[in-house]
């Protein structure tokens, strides 16, 4: 059986799965038309071709965030389905916790949690599982994979497929940290990510100071003194100052490098007799400083200087509604006020009434988290949304590049260059600019296909509200998917120096087949390159295209190789061939585009060159003609160095 026949026979079985007609010889010659005549990577083809046939029987899909994944591409907070097997099981360690283990596949490994209320049966060591709808999770700098009570676990028999060893540092790790919880514990011993029981005396007690504490307070031993925190969904009392108690099944956490203690619904609290002893000194110290707020709720705060950890009170505008990415959100979008912008979430489990896009709001003791180096405000269930009638004047407050933090933000920026999509599901990427930096953007498809899809033009100004900063390997990036784009007619923006301009010198060891002469598609705001049977990733079939000249290669200085990208301009001055001339090539020759490849790399491999240009992900883009050169050396002083070199002696011979 193919390749293709298997891919077709995969299909069938995910549409069958979904309540769909698999019809496998039609999905196969589809696949067949794509591959092989399109020249589409077969995963690309694969997803191209379920989307189409769900289409044709109108059968909703799952949602992105589920879409399956090797445990290797896992991210934290993604909503994801894995598929690997149980290498290894162990208790839960806790009575939230009904079992934990490792789950692993070809690409790595991961630990998994099964919570006690979600009901799900006990996975089994060494046999193979399909987990749909879990969610990572990050703690203390370590994945894991929470399975909750949407779900799904799916057994796999027969599968005896290899899996990655890596798993066996996980092992270490869990096996390191499994303490017994109902051991007497000091305080003095206590460490980050522990269940444990201690014994000691409450020697300050305070309001929780948010909705979701019922109460703070130090407790302390001989050794020492430690804040404590009791959850208001535990139902535990509080706990009365002076007083001594046993407490066992508690969660030792750390917040801001400073230990506390957390009481929750599966801790049990014990008065006992007073022990007589003398307690550490520590809990007078920790008295005076106790923090019983990490904001000021009452308060309307500014959305603009809100930190991880606050709770708040704020006043804005909801500017953006954008699809929520799991079960557990029910809503997800952007809110703004004069200050600034900020990303939320409500929880499904709020039970709130919906937002409306462009209506102003008061929230009151919102929470604000941190998700991917960003703050992001979470409306939970003791947050009071109160609708404010008047329409309020904004003015969004727009950004330089170069001064952009990770979270929402407001550009003006001019679009420098498109570059190729990776995914189906991206619209555009390319590379904008403003006076003070460089930036890539990105813009995903809408899920909606009936909303609609804007895109850059090149050397267009924009003025973008509400665009996402991310970052990824200490590098910055937009996302413009919501964001409200508005071109400007007529300006210009002369682009700055972004601090991370490169000049390369080196050989020039290898050209990729995307170079040479090449086609764009002409549908407006696109410019992406065509493939050999001019299809277009986003427009499809194009018969009306450009004419481009590109080259995609590696610049090697004898230490480090560059991956370049060189466009027309800077081609043209390397290689001595205009874009005509290479098209009249490609319509003369019985090699086509093929020809201008093969007199592209005659004219330049091997040959030394210099190049400037911005160094984005690792890949340098060098535009214009004044930002390349071929490097020539004089041929007399080449050969006088290499007399001399070859002059030298080595030792001694005789």
């Amino acid at each position: 059986m193919d390749q293709i026949t298997q891919t077709a026979e995969r299909i069938s079985r995910t549409i069958e799965e979904r309540g769909g007609t698999p019809e496998t010889e039609k999905i196969a010659a589809k696949l067949r038309l794509l591959i092989n005549e399109f020249l589409i990577p077969a995963e690309d083809a694969e997803r191209q071709v379920t989307n189409e046939v769900m289409r044709e029987q109108q059968i909703t899909p799952k949602r992105e965030a589920e879409d399956k994944k090797q445990i290797a591409e896992l991210q934290a907070n993604d909503w994801a389905t894995i598929e690997g097997k149980v290498v290894m099981v162990t208790a839960g360690g806790n009575p939230a916790i009904a079992q934990r283990g490792i789950i692993a596949d070809e690409s790595g490994a991961i630990e998994f949690v099964i919570w006690e209320k979600a009901q799900i049966p006990a996975l089994e060591e060494n046999a193979w599982y399909r987990i749909e709808s879990c969610v990572t999770d990050e703690f203390r700098d370590n994945l894991n994979v929470k399975l909750h009570s949407g779900t799904n676990v799916v057994p796999v028999p027969g599968m005896s497929r290899i899996v990655s060893q890596d798993w066996h540092k996980i092992a270490e790790r869990m096996t390191g940290t499994s303490a017994d919880s109902s051991e007497l514990r000091t305080i003095a011993s206590l460490n980050p990510d522990e269940w444990v029981t201690i014994e000691g005396k409450v020697t300050k007690t305070s309001e929780g100071g948010n909705p979701a504490i019922s109460q703070r307070g130090i407790i302390a031993d001989a050794t020492d003194a430690i804040e404590f925190v009791i959850w208001s969904k535990s139902e535990l009392p509080p706990l009365e100052e002076e007083k001594w108690y046993r407490i066992e099944s508690a969660v030792a956490d750390s917040f801001k490098e400073k230990m506390n203690l957390k009481l929750h619904s599966g801790t049990k609290v014990t008065p006992i007799t007073d022990t007589g002893n003398t307690v550490a000194s520590a809990a007078d110290e920790m008295a005076e400083s106790l923090n019983t707020t990490s904001g000021s709720p009452d308060t309307v705060g500014e959305i603009g200087s809100a930190k991880p950890n606050d709770w708040v009170t704020v006043e804005g505008k909801i500017v953006a509604l954008q699809p929520s990415p799991s079960p557990a959100i029910a809503q997800k979008g952007i809110i703004a006020d004069p200050s600034g912008a900020m990303e939320f979430v409500i929880w499904e489990k709020a039970g709130a009434e919906p937002l409306e896009e462009h209506k102003w709001y008061r929230l009151e003791n919102a929470t604000i988290d941190e998700f991917r180096g960003a703050p992001n405000m979470k409306i939970h269930s003791g947050t009071t949304i109160t609708p404010i009638a008047e329409d309020r004047a904004l003015m969004p407050v727009v950004t330089p590049l170069a001064d952009l933090t990770p979270g929402v933000a407001c550009v003006r920026v001019k679009m420098l260059t498109n570059w190729e999509v990776r995914t189906d599901r991206m619209l555009q990427t390319g590379l904008v600019g403003d006076e003070t930096d460089r930036m890539k953007f990105i813009i995903w498809k809408n899920r909606d296909e009936s909303a609609e899809e804007i895109t850059l033009e090149e050397d267009r100004v924009y003025s973008i509200y509400y665009a996402g900063v991310e970052e990824y390997n200490e590098r910055y990036s937009l996302n413009l998917s919501g964001a409200t784009i508005l071109e400007e007619e007529g300006a210009d923006i002369e682009i700055g120096s972004d601090g991370r301009n490169e000049t390369i010198v080196g050989a020039v060891v290898h050209m990729s087949t995307g170079s040479g002469l090449i086609k764009r598609c002409r549908v407006e705001g696109c410019n992406r390159a065509l493939s050999r049977q001019n299809f277009c990733p986003v427009h499809e079939m194009q018969q009306d295209f450009r004419y481009d000249l590109r080259i995609t290669g590696v610049v090697d200085d004898g230490i480090t190789a560059t991956n370049i990208i060189m466009q027309r301009e800077a081609v043209e001055k390397v290689t001595g061939l205009t874009l005509e001339k290479a098209i009249e090539i490609a319509e003369n020759s019985p090699l086509g585009p093929d020809d201008v490849f093969m007199q592209f790399q005659e004219r330049l491999m091997g040959r030394y060159i210099s190049c400037n240009g911005p160094n984005i992900d690792g890949t340098v883009l060098v535009r214009d003609s004044d930002t390349v050169a071929l490097v020539t050396y004089d041929q007399g002083e080449h050969a006088m160095l290499i007399n001399r070199a070859e002059g030298q002696t080595g030792g001694d011979h005789s």
